[in-house]
């Protein structure tokens, strides 16, 4: 067990939270490893193969060392190594980056964007990075609900845009960017000095209420949005966004807001809305979690969030609508959190603490929780699905981990080999963890 100095903040996730450490060193970020398992039928594993499954971490060894950047989208996979982007796996919409639609077993480089990407995210749909000094937003892949955010859409289904290109806003690059979000409901968010924007698939209103300021379009009775808009009740003091399938969270001024879809009691207000008046249109704060909350993140229909003394709330799928503690005797300290949907109705928890210790518990079905056990699942005689593994604690997966990303029942995660100090590497404002060897 080694004690960090800093907290690690996951890019696609919870960027720009405001930690303070001493200087990283090249050493400790060359000694970085990208560490992956789970589903691996379109060789989002990077591991050069598509078995099906691997229920234990495997390195990407292709890539070699410093990877300080991971990001998992649906089938889809990132990492930012050395300021250069790399991106593998299922490359529908062109979701890669790399001028194609050929799926790749190994990272690839994404050389459109250059050697100074700051963050990445992805999700099924989409992929945005940000770029440079000026903090520049790309985006690629899909845009049948005008998600890249140009003032366009395509009318027809699979259309590919797989090179890189800047979001528009107020008919310039977007620049300036310090978190973003990206939904596979064809949603994406963004944040520029503390103000949250979003632009794509407002229907559910996970963009809020784009009406109020007349910025979305009704298309084939659908509501989107082509260009980048201010989420109402988002203007200033926004530090870090998640996205779900359908609806949004945000921290600002240190607490946890949410909005849009609330069927499964993933608002955490302690209530579900029926399908007739399924979404919340304005952000509300989630009062149980406090104030100064340090991470959040988003499943399909889960939230999570860590509060100021490092305990994990949740609420939504798997839980209940109330946001509760969870396992506070067992993770204490938690620095970064995860969540995904294994296989409906089931879920699978990830959380990291401020020692390296990863922790996983839920749902295994396709090896998910990493944790060398039986993947799969079964069906009983009503046709109701039951996963072989369904582990109700948190179980270890292990230590030295420094970030985690999760995308459809896969991770990816980065690692040191040797225990360590913390220190924090800052990454144009993107806070980053690092190990600082003991002396």
């Amino acid at each position: 067990m080694f004690k960090f100095e800093a907290i690690l903040t996951l890019a696609a996730i919870v960027a720009a939270m405001a930690w303070q450490s001493a200087p990283a060193s090249a050493a400790d970020v060359e000694s970085l490893q990208l560490r992956a398992w789970g589903r691996n039928e379109s060789s989002q594993l990077g591991t050069g193969t598509s078995d099906s499954t691997y229920n234990l971490p495997q390195q990407v060894s292709s890539l070699g060392l410093g990877v300080t950047v991971v990001a998992a989208g649906g089938e889809n996979a990132y990492a930012i190594q050395n300021g250069t982007l790399y991106a593998w796996g299922y490359n529908y919409y062109g979701l890669l980056g790399l001028g194609n639609t050929t799926n790749y077993d190994t990272p690839q480089a994404v050389t459109a964007l250059g050697n100074d990407v700051r963050a990445v995210t992805a999700s099924s749909l989409n992929a945005m990075a940000i770029v440079g000094d000026s903090r520049t937003l790309y985006v690629w892949g899909a845009n049948n609900y005008g998600q890249l955010g140009n003032g366009s859409y395509d009318s027809s289904y699979g259309v590919a845009h797989s090179t890189p290109a800047t979001v528009q806003l107020n008919g310039a690059p977007m620049t300036g960017v310090t978190a973003i979000a990206s939904s596979s409901s064809g949603a994406n968010l963004a944040v520029v000095g503390g103000t949250l924007y979003g632009w794509g698939y407002a229907g559910m209103r996970q963009l809020g209420d784009p009406d109020t300021i007349g910025a979305s379009t009704i298309t084939g009775g659908t509501r989107l949005m082509y260009h980048p808009a201010i989420v109402p009740g988002m203007e200033s003091g926004v530090t870090a966004i998640a996205m779900g399938s359908n609806f949004s969270m945000a921290i600002q001024n240190g607490k946890v807001y949410t909005w849009g879809d609330n069927e499964q009691g993933q608002l955490g207000n302690g209530s579900k809305n029926t399908a007739s008046d399924p979404y919340i249109v304005t952000p509300t704060q989630v009062l149980p979690v406090g104030d100064g909350v340090r991470a959040i993140a988003a499943g399909p229909n889960t939230a999570l969030a860590v509060d100021a003394e490092g305990t994990v709330w949740g609420w939504g799928l798997g839980l209940t609508p109330t946001p509760t503690e969870l396992f506070p005797d067992t993770l204490t300290n938690i620095v970064e959190v995860a969540v995904m949907m294994s296989n409906s109705p089931y879920t699978t928890f990830f959380a990291l603490d401020a020692e390296g210790d990863l922790y996983a518990w839920g749902s295994n079905c396709f090896g998910e929780l990493g944790l060398g056990l039986d993947a799969g699942y079964y069906y009983d005689a009503t046709y109701k699905l039951f996963p072989n593994v369904n582990t109700t604690e948190p179980q270890l997966i292990g230590t030295g981990y420094t970030s985690i990303s999760v995308g459809s029942n896969f991770v990816l995660a980065t690692w040191v080999p040797e225990p360590a100090s913390l220190g924090l590497l800052a990454l144009g404002g993107v806070a980053m963890m690092f190990r600082r060897r003991k002396h």
